[in-house]
């Protein structure tokens, strides 16, 4: 009789782990906050602030002619260390001037700058992103927020970088 006690405790507790570990699963993951980025660099995780501006007097020039657009870009500064000096980058997207900001997409090239501080001359240089892939939506609060990945070439100061899981969240103009 002991046994058959122990037994049924034994398969109550396990029954309220598997609803407990499942529960915490079930969680939503916060929202990053309002005007933040994110993203994974050579495998190293930052974080930083993202700022908006909006260009409205930019112009794309095609074999049709030339269009009055709209660039909206996205700065991103990310923080590395206490002491070192921070990674800066722009993601760039593009719609024609009278189409609604939901036809937002990305500048076809390059789409990412990436701005690094070069300790050999003290000068900050640009890479342009290759196989980029960048993402962006209007907010509820009439802000931006996207993805981003994508990797750039080795230089003979450094060797090849990827981005991967990059994120910037509610970013205002």
């Amino acid at each position: 009789m002991v046994s058959t006690r122990l037994h049924r405790f034994l398969l109550l507790v396990l029954a309220l782990n598997a609803w407990a570990c499942a529960r915490r699963n079930d969680e939503p993951t916060p929202e990053p906050a309002s005007g933040t980025c994110s993203y994974v660099l050579d495998g190293r995780a930052t974080t930083g602030t993202a700022t908006a501006v909006r260009n409205p007097t930019y112009h794309v020039l095609d074999a049709a002619g030339d269009h009055a657009a709209e660039l909206l870009t996205i700065t991103c500064v990310g923080t590395v260390a206490a002491n070192a000096a921070p990674e800066k980058f722009s993601l760039d997207f593009i719609k024609l001037a009278t189409e609604p900001d939901a036809a937002f997409r990305m500048l076809p090239s390059p789409g990412i700058d990436v701005l690094r501080y070069n300790p050999a001359t003290g000068s900050d240089y640009t890479n342009y992103v290759l196989g980029a892939n960048l993402t962006v939506k209007k907010t509820a609060t009439g802000g931006f927020s996207g993805t981003f990945s994508g990797a750039y070439p080795a230089t003979a100061n450094t060797g090849q970088s990827t981005f991967k899981s990059g994120v910037f969240t509610d970013v205002h103009p």
